[in-house]
C-alpha cells in the first residue's frame, strides 16, 4: 500500500511538472504578442462597402454647378450651355436653348441643338463659333446646366420602388438614392440598366477603386435600374482600413476583398487570421494561414455569412499576460490595455461552452514560485476587479471538464506547498 502512495504521488508529480514546462516552452516559442483590439465581429451591425454611395447628401445637384455629362446625353429644352473660349480669341457665354430648340449667340446665326447629344452639340457648337473666333483645338469648351426632366423605372431590392422623375443628366447613383438606397440583401456590384433597349451591368466597387474619370452611368427618359439579390455578404474586421461587410462576385479571392478595404494596417499578423463560418447550424472558428492568399498562389473561397478576423502583433515583450481555454481569442495580451481580468475578459470574449463556476489564475511569486488560484466567474460581474501582472496565465474551463476532479499534492523540497482539486485537462 505505501509503495502504490508513493507511486501515486510520483505521478502527480511528473505531471504537475509536465504542465508546467509545457507552459513555459509555449511562452518562449511564441514569436508575437497578439493585440487585444480585436473583438468579435458583430456583423449585423458593420455597414456594406460602397452604400454610402448612394445616399443623396453626398451626391451633387446636378443644378448646383455647371457639369461635362455623358457623350450621349440628349439636350432638351431650357437646358442652359456654357462655352469658354480662351484662344487668341477669349469669350464666355452662357445660352439657354429656346422652345424652338435654338440658341442664339449676339451676331450669330441661331444654332439648332435639341434633341443633339452632348458630343454632336460640341461638334455644332465649335463649327459655328471657329467662324468668327480663333481658336485651336482644346481652347473650346462647352459645359452645361440640365433643366429637363427625365422618367426612371428604379426596381428591385431598394427601399421604394417606384417611377421617378428627376433631374435631365440625373446618374444611376441618383436614381437608387431617389428610391431610398438599397436595401440590405441588394448587390451593388450587378447593377442590371436598359438604356434605351440596351442592356448593360454596373459594378459599384470596380467603378469606386478604377474610376476612370467618366461619369456613372448617365441616365436617359425612360430608362430602367434594377438591383438583384446579393449573393454572397461577409465581414472583414479587425487589422484592415476599412472593417465592413463586403459583397463577393464569384472568382474573387481574399485578395481582392483585401483590397477594396483598403489593405491590411502595417501592424497586421499576416501569418494567421481567424474565421468565423456557419456550416449546419454551427458556427465555425478557423485558424486561417494567411501567406499563400496574400501571396495570390491560392484563392481562398468566401461562403456567405463568413467573418474573418485579422489580428494586429506588437514586438515580443515580456510585459504581458495569456488566456487560453474557452475563449474566442486565446493567446498573449499587453498589460497596457489588458491589465485586469474584466479588461481581458472583454479582449479574449468567453465562449459558449465556457464554465462560470470557475477559473483558474496562474501567478509566480517573487521568488519564481508558481501559484495558482481559482476564482469565480459569476462573482466577476461585481467583485472588485484583479490587477493582472506580468507573466500570468488564466485558464477558461469549459464546462465539460467538471465531470470529474483530480487532486494535485506538491511537498518536501518546494517553496510553496499545496494540495489543489483540478479538472481533467487542466
Amino acid at each position: 500500500m505505501l509503495c502504490m502512495n508513493n507511486f501515486l504521488f510520483r505521478v502527480k508529480i511528473r505531471l504537475f511538472f509536465f504542465l508546467f514546462l509545457s507552459g513555459i516552452l509555449s511562452s518562449c516559442l511564441n514569436a508575437a504578442v497578439w493585440r487585444d483590439s480585436i473583438v468579435l465581429p458583430q456583423s449585423g451591425q458593420l455597414p456594406l462597402f460602397g452604400f454610402h454611395l448612394f445616399k443623396e447628401n453626398n451626391l451633387p445637384n446636378p443644378l448646383s454647378t455647371y457639369n461635362l455629362p455623358s457623350a450621349d446625353y440628349r439636350l432638351a429644352l431650357n437646358d442652359k450651355i456654357s462655352i469658354q473660349i480662351i484662344g487668341r480669341s477669349q469669350a464666355n457665354f452662357v445660352f439657354s436653348i429656346d422652345e424652338k430648340g435654338f440658341i442664339s449667340p449676339d451676331k450669330m446665326p441661331g444654332i439648332f441643338l435639341a434633341g443633339l447629344t452632348f458630343l454632336q452639340a460640341k461638334k455644332v457648337l465649335s463649327a459655328h463659333f471657329s467662324r468668327f473666333y480663333t481658336f485651336s483645338s482644346g481652347q473650346f469648351i462647352v459645359s452645361m446646366v440640365p433643366s429637363g426632366k427625365i422618367r426612371v423605372y428604379v426596381l428591385g431590392n431598394v427601399q421604394e420602388e417606384g417611377f421617378y422623375e428627376l433631374t435631365a443628366m440625373s446618374n444611376v447613383f441618383q436614381a437608387i438614392a431617389a428610391a431610398g438606397g438599397p436595401t440590405n440583401r441588394a448587390s451593388i456590384r450587378n447593377i442590371k440598366m436598359i438604356q434605351q433597349g440596351k442592356a448593360s451591368n454596373l459594378d459599384v466597387y470596380a467603378f469606386s477603386s478604377y474610376p476612370n474619370g467618366e461619369i456613372p452611368m448617365q441616365l436617359h427618359d425612360l430608362d430602367i435600374v434594377h438591383l438583384p439579390v446579393s449573393k454572397t455578404v461577409v465581414s472583414l474586421t479587425g487589422a484592415i482600413h476599412r472593417p465592413l461587410k463586403y459583397e463577393v462576385l464569384d472568382g474573387e479571392c481574399l485578395g481582392d476583398m483585401i483590397h477594396f478595404g483598403g489593405g491590411l494596417l502595417a501592424s497586421a499578423n499576416v501569418q494567421y487570421a481567424k474565421l468565423f463560418r456557419y456550416t449546419e447550424n454551427v458556427q465555425l472558428q478557423i485558424d486561417i494561414y494567411l501567406p499563400p492568399y496574400l501571396a495570390g498562389k491560392s484563392c481562398f473561397t468566401f461562403q456567405p455569412g463568413d467573418s474573418l478576423v485579422f489580428k494586429e502583433i506588437n514586438e515580443l515583450s515580456q510585459n504581458r499576460v495569456k488566456i487560453s481555454g474557452a475563449v474566442l481569442f486565446p493567446g498573449f495580451y499587453g498589460l497596457d490595455s489588458s491589465g485586469s481580468i474584466q479588461s481581458l475578459f472583454k479582449k479574449a470574449i468567453l465562449s459558449e461552452g465556457a464554465s462560470k463556476d470557475q477559473f483558474t489564475l496562474l501567478r509566480k511569486d517573487e521568488n519564481g514560485a508558481l501559484g495558482i488560484k481559482k476564482m469565480s466567474l459569476k462573482a466577476s460581474e461585481w467583485f472588485v476587479d484583479v490587477e493582472l501582472m506580468a507573466g500570468d496565465e488564466i485558464i477558461i474551463d469549459f464546462k465539460s471538464k467538471f465531470k470529474e476532479e483530480f487532486t494535485i499534492e506538491v511537498a518536501g523540497n518546494v517553496k510553496v506547498p499545496f494540495v489543489r482539486s483540478f479538472p481533467p485537462a487542466a
